[in-house]
């Protein structure tokens, strides 16, 4: 998101989404939403995975519940775990959910998952974040930057901050492939 504060950023980011749809507009609704996921015939409808995968292993959904930031209150997180019930059945209750949760979190050792050989980045500011590892010696928090951002190839158009995390990950590589 450039600009010059995160509302210009934002607003950006949504005119080049909606120039890219080719100015059409596009019904969000919740009824319009969930009757696209429930269509399992559509290939290209890769967020009925994605959403699978936060109602049985994640619960980490995306929300606005809290007055405590810009973006209103029409997200909360009943929104998603509703989601959860009317994509893949009625058994995807809170508890379920919730249950679904701690069992990826044993398996996979939580916040203190017993790997080897693994480095971790995060976006300064993802929301995912949260979810990550911190510790300076297992990963790397990129300052000013958001989900995904660290995926790329080395650009001459990373920050100084970007650049160091790449190369520590190909430095890294190397040492392990040895």
């Amino acid at each position: 998101m450039a600009g010059s504060n995160d509302l210009i950023g934002v607003a950006g980011y949504l005119l080049d989404v909606f120039e890219e749809s080719g100015g059409k507009c596009h019904d969000l609704s919740y009824d319009a939403i969930t009757a696209l996921l429930l269509d399992t015939n559509y290939n290209g409808n890769i967020m009925r995975q994605w959403i699978f995968q936060t109602c049985n292993e994640y619960g980490w959904y995306q929300t606005s519940g809290s007055r405590a930031q810009p973006f209103g209150t029409q997200f909360p997180v009943t929104y998603y775990t509703t989601m959860c019930a009317d994509l893949y059945g009625s058994e995807y209750s809170n508890e379920f959910i919730s249950n679904q949760v701690s069992i990826t979190n044993q398996f996979f050792g939580g916040l203190s998952p017993n790997v080897e050989n693994v480095y971790l980045t995060h976006g300064q500011l993802d929301p995912w974040r949260a979810m990550g590892i911190q510790d300076e010696t297992q990963a790397t928090i990129i300052p000013e930057h958001a989900h995904c951002k660290d995926f790329n190839s080395i650009s001459s158009s990373d920050t100084a901050e970007m650049r160091a995390s790449k190369e520590r990950i190909a430095e890294l590589v190397r040492e392990w492939v040895k």
